[in-house]
């Protein structure tokens, strides 16, 4: 039987890593793409050694360049990969004052947390439709739910992931490409996030998961059909009850508490 592939961005640590076990478990071929660095030949070779009946590829590539992305795409063509999912999961997450990061640092975050997104699903899109049933999921973040002082842009870019996932699945309804949007909580996947996560007391902590429980219950969601999914119950249910509040009521509660943690006196300007 041919083989179907999942192409996965960000895929040599965190959640990117853990979905790619998820998808491997249940005999799908991997593309891994993420940095050229050795946290990606590292997370191929454990992957081939743990699941010698998939085939495991890496695409090293900056998706911050857009002639990056394209050759991932042009490869993937060119190789015939039977591709059935696509995982738009690479991001940067970050939290402080809008000022105290350079206008350079903004530009890099939008082009991989936006228009890779944007750009990759577009290119790619055509080769999902010749494998159906066929299945994209984008992560985004609780964050998209939110206008969040302290996550000024990093907000505002999950919020672009969320309506554009929507938007999409509802374009594609019937042509057998499903779209799914994951929007977890807090995300343990490295030192500096739980050390993020851990200055916000245990509230923080109650409302975070391990990347493994993250990508367990988005690819379930994916492979369901949900339009959209938010991993864990009590952040779930968090997510619900924000309809409750008005809208200018969560703002200034989320400055008053960014603000407490995160403030500065000083403010790097770009």
């Amino acid at each position: 039987m041919e083989k179907s592939y999942a192409l996965i961005t960000g895929a040599s640590q965190g959640i990117g890593l853990a979905i790619a076990h998820e998808l491997a478990a249940r005999g799908v071929s991997l593309l891994l793409v993420a940095l050229p660095d050795v946290h990606l030949e590292q997370s191929c070779a454990e992957l081939q050694r743990k699941y010698p009946h998939i085939d495991v590829q890496a695409l090293p590539a900056d998706l911050t360049r857009e002639e990056d992305i394209r050759a991932v795409a042009e490869r993937c063509y060119r190789e015939q990969w039977r591709l059935r999912y696509l995982i738009n999961n690479a991001g940067m997450g970050f939290t402080g004052p809008y000022e105290s990061y350079s206008y350079e640092f903004y530009e890099k975050v939008l082009h991989l947390n936006v228009m890779a997104t944007a750009r990759l699903t577009r290119l790619l899109l055509p080769l999902l439709r010749d494998h159906t049933p066929a299945y994209i999921l984008n992560m985004a973040s609780m964050a998209a739910y939110f206008q969040m002082p302290y996550k000024v842009l990093y907000s505002s870019s999950k919020a672009f992931v969320y309506h554009f996932s929507l938007a999409l699945r509802e374009e594609l309804r019937g042509s057998g490409v499903s779209v799914t949007v994951v929007c977890p909580g807090g995300v343990l996947t490295n030192p500096d996030v739980r050390r993020t996560i851990e200055r916000l007391g245990r509230l923080g902590v109650a409302f975070s998961l391990e990347s493994q429980q993250v990508a367990r219950s988005a690819v379930r969601a994916m492979l369901q059909g949900k339009s959209e999914h938010v991993p864990g119950f009590w952040v779930a249910m968090y997510a619900r009850l924000r309809h409750l509040f008005p809208k200018g009521w969560i703002r200034r509660a989320l400055g008053w508490v960014f603000r407490r943690k995160f403030a500065e006196k000083t403010y790097k300007r770009a």
